[in-house]
């Protein structure tokens, strides 16, 4: 919870997240079991151009399979240009 509050904060200052940033908050969103936050944060990533990237993606894919979003979890894969497992 406290890093979702870190992350609005950020958003609020006009600090732009990076790559290393949105998996700790997507992170966050899987443990609390916050999709409707976590759908926010994937519009965000994917609007600064990074919801593809490998460490950002698989946060995503995480957050989604954790949260028992299996389909949404493939399509974020399924557009990633590199995986890792």
């Amino acid at each position: 919870r406290e890093g979702i509050q870190v992350f609005a904060t950020m958003c609020c200052c006009n600090v732009r997240p990076d790559h290393y940033t949105f998996p700790c908050v997507l992170k966050a969103c899987s443990c609390s079991g916050n999709i409707v936050i976590g759908k926010k944060i994937h519009g965000s990533a994917t609007r600064v151009g990074l919801s593809s990237t490998l460490f950002v993606g698989n946060g995503l894919v995480s957050m989604y399979g954790k949260c028992g979003f299996l389909s949404e979890a493939r399509l974020v894969l399924d557009e990633m240009s590199r995986r890792d497992v």
